[in-house]
């Protein structure tokens, strides 16, 4: 199992008024995140493995288009060898 934490970098765009003129431009926020992974590895060999994760990222805060608390699920497959 690995735990993990960090912030997210993201534009957002951002409107602004003046007169008749509308100016949208990007602004760069960042928002706090964690993961949460659980993964096994299947060796076939000395060099050549089979993975397989099963990972959850979470947003903590309700900001911009972030939903408060809301999860992305996820599965990752692989297949690991040596190169040489």
């Amino acid at each position: 199992m690995l735990l993990q934490s960090g912030v997210k970098f993201y534009d957002y765009p951002v409107a602004t008024q003046s007169d008749s003129i509308t100016s949208i431009n990007q602004d760069g926020r960042r928002i706090f995140t964690t993961r949460a992974t659980f993964g096994a590895e299947y060796y076939l060999d000395d060099k050549r493995a089979f993975s397989i994760d099963l990972f959850q990222n979470q947003i903590w805060q309700e900001r911009d288009f972030w939903d408060d608390k809301k999860a992305a699920w996820g599965v990752s497959v692989g297949f690991i060898t040596s190169l040489f």
